[in-house]
């Protein structure tokens, strides 16, 4: 069975901006009995993050956008991008991760970008209607990775 690695990021004190990481919770609870499928829930994407990147066949990076309509969300494939990364910086895109395990492990994960368009930003632990909605529909969009 494939190793399945799901990602999802954002300050939760930032309201939508913790869309991804409300997909994440959610979906750990639903695999938490799926050893192929791992879930990490972490405010941003560090250097740290590059080891569960590179062990894993495919990974699903979950992130709050400000460019949109509010509400709407995306899957994009992804490909490795070490000009993405900044090597004295403390929170790193996606595809500057995968450009970093392919440099220290020598493997590229086939990789997707899931993006909510938020409606807020403001401080707060809410999530807007439309964004919260936005998120039920991630959930069980990647749900469907069980089948």
């Amino acid at each position: 069975m494939s190793r399945i690695l799901i990602i999802g990021y954002g300050s939760t004190l930032r309201g939508d901006d913790a869309a991804g990481r409300f997909a994440a919770d959610r979906l750990a609870e639903a695999f938490v009995e799926d050893p192929s499928i791992e879930v990490l829930s972490v405010p941003q994407l560090t250097p740290e993050v590059v080891l569960p990147v590179a062990e894993a066949e495919c990974v699903y990076f979950i992130d709050a956008t400000g460019t949109g309509t509010p509400g709407t969300w995306t899957c994009q494939s992804l490909a490795p991008e070490a000009k993405l990364a900044n090597p004295l910086g403390h929170h790193y895109h996606p595809a500057a991760l995968l450009a970093f395990a392919h440099a220290l492990y020598q493997v590229t994960p086939r990789a997707w970008i899931v993006t909510v368009t938020a409606e807020s930003f403001s401080c707060g632990e809410i999530l807007t209607p439309k964004v919260q909605a936005a998120v039920e529909e991630i959930v069980a969009f990647l749900n469907k990775l069980r089948e």
